[in-house]
This record gives structure tokens, sequence and C-alpha cells, in this order.
């Protein structure tokens, strides 16, 4: 364990919260499986208290980006809890990293879908994006016809945005159904999902972190 290391898994347990985070988003992008032991002791400690959402976020986005999969059923215990919405969508990223069997297994996307809690959704196709995925034709198909059901505005636009930013490697005559419900919009207020749209088209990747 190097100094870097054992400093970052000692500040997991600092005092305060920002402190914390910052470790934890350190930890998440060095994504060391080792981390993940600490990261979920940590995390459990860190939900008895929901003002500190952004350090739970970040908890839980590192035990994702560490695979620590023996966290796979005590994430997937937080679904059905309440929380702010962006602890939902880091709760949903880790769910598919962690779920995965494979480069292409995207399961647990529509098993979130039948839940019904949408951030749920949109943080598991946020993983499927960072992640560069390109599940079966079938299951491509399944994520734009859930595209293709939400309504854009303000509630959907980063369910859309996210799914627009997991396309680019997937066959164009499979989006085209995302592709011509968006091209009903009225987006000229909208320069954001444009831009996504055309780097789809384009089949170019978004060089995007989330938060």
């Amino acid at each position: 364990m190097d100094s870097e290391f054992s400093a970052l898994i000692d500040q997991l347990s600092h005092p305060k919260s920002p402190k914390r985070r910052s470790a934890a988003k350190r930890l998440r992008k060095l994504g060391d499986r080792a981390a993940g032991p600490f990261l979920l002791e940590a995390l459990k400690k860190e939900l008895k208290d929901k003002r500190t959402w952004e350090t739970q976020y970040q908890l839980i986005m590192a035990v994702g980006h560490c695979d620590y999969r023996p966290a796979l059923k005590y994430i997937l215990s937080l679904a059905d809890e309440s929380f702010v919405g962006m602890v939902h969508i880091a709760i949903g990223d880790t769910l598919l990293r962690l779920s995965r069997q494979n480069e292409r297994d995207v399961q647990i996307c529509f098993d979130l879908i039948e839940n019904g809690n949408r951030e749920l959704v949109s943080g598991a196709i946020q993983a499927i994006a960072m992640l560069r995925m390109v599940p079966s034709d079938q299951d491509i198909q399944r994520l734009i016809e859930y595209g293709v059901s939400l309504e854009l505005g303000a509630y959907h636009d980063g369910d859309i945005m996210r799914l627009l930013r997991a396309a680019p490697g997937w066959p164009a005559e499979l989006v085209e159904p995302l592709f011509a419900k968006l091209s009903s919009v009225d987006l000229s207020k909208k320069q954001h999902i444009q831009a996504e749209i055309d780097l789809a088209k384009e089949q170019k990747y978004h060089k995007w972190s989330p938060l």
C-alpha cells in the first residue's frame, strides 16, 4: 500500500465531509479494487447523514469505478431507498458496473426500467456511455425504445443526453428512431441536446466526466 493510497484511505474517516468527498473522488479516479472494502465501510457510515449527499454520491461512484463486486448486494439494497436524485444516479451507474457479466451485458438497465426509478436508469445509461459499451442489437433497440418513450423537457433532458452519449458506437440504423423523434422537436433553445445529436450521428464519443 503506497503512501498516497494509505493517506486517501485514512482521509475517508476525516471529520469533515468535503475532505471525505475529496478522498472518494481521488480513489474513484485511481480505480484500485483494493480500495473497495474501505469505500464500502465509509459509505455505510456516510449514509447515516442525509445532508452529505454529495459525499455519498462520490463514495458510491468510487465503489463502481473500483469494480468492487462484493458491494453489489449492498448497492442493490439502496435502490429503493429515498435519496436525492444524484445519489440514485450514482447507484444506477454503480449497479451497471458491478453487475455486468461481460462487456455487452446491460440487463440491469432493463431491470431498473421495470423498477420505475428514472434516476436509477439514467445512472445505468451513464455508465454504459462512460464505458463505451456496445450491447447486442436487441438490447440497443430496447434502450432506444426507452429513449423514444421520453418527452424532451427539463425533466428528461439529462436522460436523453446520456443516451445520446452512449450511442456513437452503436449501428446508426438502430439509433435512427431516437434521431427521428428528436428531429420533430424545436431544439433552438436546447443547443446542448443538438450538440449531442450531432456527435452521435458522427459516431464520435463525447469526452466527458460526470460530477
